[in-house]
This record gives structure tokens, C-alpha cells and sequence, in this order.
């Protein structure tokens, strides 16, 4: 499922732009209501390669959704 952080600029656009670290450290997300229990990973990707040893994307350690 793809989604887009909370308050991130350009969120019309499919690449999202960042202007310092800072912004991307406050990222903020709110799953989808629909998100059954299990254990997930959330995957960004890069739309630019800044450099070589760039990756095409990161991931996030694995979370747990519970019930409420």
C-alpha cells in the first residue's frame, strides 16, 4: 500500500521533496484505518540518486499493529 507522510510538501506530486535532514527526522505517518493486525515494514523509495552509493530505498525496522 503506498501512502504519503503526514504534512510532507508536494504531496500531489509522487516524489515528495525534503529541504534539509530536519524535515525528513520529523516525518510523521498515520496508517490507513483499514490496516489489519500483523507486522509491517515501511519502505521509502528515492526519486533522485543523489550520489553512487545512493539506495533505491530504505526501510524501516519491523512494527507490530495491534488491535486497539
Amino acid at each position: 500500500m503506498v501512502f504519503t507522510p503526514v504534512g510532507a510538501e508536494g504531496a500531489d506530486d509522487e516524489c515528495v521533496q525534503f529541504s534539509n535532514i530536519e524535515q525528513m527526522a520529523l516525518l510523521r505517518w498515520s496508517l490507513p484505518p483499514t490496516l489489519t493486525p500483523g507486522s509491517y515494514q515501511i519502505a521509502a523509495a528515492f526519486c533522485d540518486s543523489g550520489w553512487d552509493q545512493m539506495p533505491k530505498r530504505i526501510l524501516t525496522p519491523e512494527f507490530e499493529v495491534l488491535l486497539p
